[in-house]
């Protein structure tokens, strides 16, 4: 099975500025509202929208015109509509998510993306979330390896990788093959410890035990 691409409508993301990221034919592409309009302008694949098309500038009606499966839901709703598209995503057995579009924009909603990360981890899946000039996933209990493609896929300046405890503290943060080291330490909310860390060589290796990490890889944009 493929992942579940969930298509946001923060700030637009950079398709060809994405390192590796690409939707096969065994991906299933949800556009959460007004995602619909990112995913039309830039030809990918829809297979579900999801929402009450308040932030679309593309209609319920135009879109079932178009042939694109619909899931309906009302304005006043406990979940958002990313939130909605990742159960869905989730119900169809999926357990690998790129949420595009989700970083940017209203901070609350770049908020609420990110504690989809966690509700992802807590139903043993694990998601990315893209925006412009930002990466972003969460860890618990587990090591992830970042290759120097992950870091350069937006420019010849290399990404800065920043960590954060998402939880009060996360225990057991290791980060090796980067310019600051770090070895079995307990981040806290308390204090941004993790911030602007540079790649040291191939690859990166981030290693989060007790508790869940933040893991951002956030590009500045050159400026003329």
């Amino acid at each position: 099975m493929g992942k579940c691409v969930v298509v946001c409508a923060g700030e637009p993301c950079r398709l060809d500025k994405l390192p590796g990221f690409s939707v096969g034919e065994g991906d299933f592409v949800i556009c959460a509202d007004g995602g619909l309009d990112f995913a039309l302008a830039h030809g990918l694949p829809v297979h579900l929208v999801v929402g009450d098309f308040d932030s679309s500038a593309c209609t319920q009606g135009q879109a079932k015109a178009l042939g694109l499966p619909v899931y309906e839901v009302p304005s006043e709703k406990d979940d958002t509509d990313t939130m909605l598209a990742v159960k869905l995503g989730l119900e169809r057995g999926y357990r690998e998510f790129a949420l595009l579009c989700a970083l940017g924009g209203r901070l609350d909603h770049t908020l609420a993306n990110l504690c989809a990360l966690a509700y992802l981890k807590g139903q043993g899946a694990s998601g990315w979330l893209y925006g412009r000039n930002e990466q972003v996933t969460l860890l618990e209990n587990e090591t992830l390896e970042l290759p120097a493609a992950r870091f350069y896929g937006q420019g010849d300046t290399p990404a800065m990788l920043s960590v954060f405890a998402y939880t009060e503290a996360c225990r057991g943060v290791t980060l090796e093959k980067v310019k600051y080291p770090l070895q079995n330490y307990t981040l806290t909310q308390r204090f941004p410890l993790g911030v602007s860390n540079e790649l040291a060589g191939e690859s990166a290796r981030v290693t989060a035990g007790q508790g869940q990490l933040l893991v951002m890889l956030v590009q500045e944009e050159k400026r003329n």
